[in-house]
């Protein structure tokens, strides 16, 4: 087996993972947040990340369709398992775009988290003391 194909099936579980992990973080912070109006970063990080990873996946799926790609979102999903329908060749182009897709998204909604998770400039001034009112 080739270790490439090893190491794109580990991160495909890792993307997987990780969606499901910040959905159910999401939801969960969801609840408590409607529950005591707290603290709402992880609802922010969480809802950044899925949002990020939607955009960033149909950002991409928009431009592999730009560059001439001539199957749709669904037919490029059953393409990338069915070699008897379509060709072997139509099957392994399939399955690196849905690979290409998933990474991209992926790193979309990571780099929104991590944007979103940070805190503001300004929020940060607003809680310090000023040193002349000591």
């Amino acid at each position: 087996m080739n270790p490439l194909w090893l190491l794109v099936q580990i991160g495909l579980f890792g993307v997987a993972s990780l969606t499901a992990v910040m959905l159910s973080m999401l939801i969960e912070s969801a609840i408590d947040y409607a529950r005591d109006r707290q603290d709402q970063r992880q609802l922010g990080v969480s809802a950044a990340y899925l949002l990020g990873t939607i955009i960033g996946g149909l950002a991409s799926w928009e431009a592999i369709a730009l560059a001439g790609w001539q199957l749709t979102f669904w037919a490029t999903l059953k393409a990338s398992v069915d070699s008897a329908t379509y060709t072997h060749r139509v099957e392994h182009a399939s399955e690196n775009i849905l690979v290409l897709l998933s990474f991209v998204a992926t790193a979309c909604g990571v780099v929104c988290a991590a944007f979103s998770g940070r805190r503001s400039p300004f929020s940060a001034r607003a809680e310090r003391p000023s040193p002349r009112a000591v």
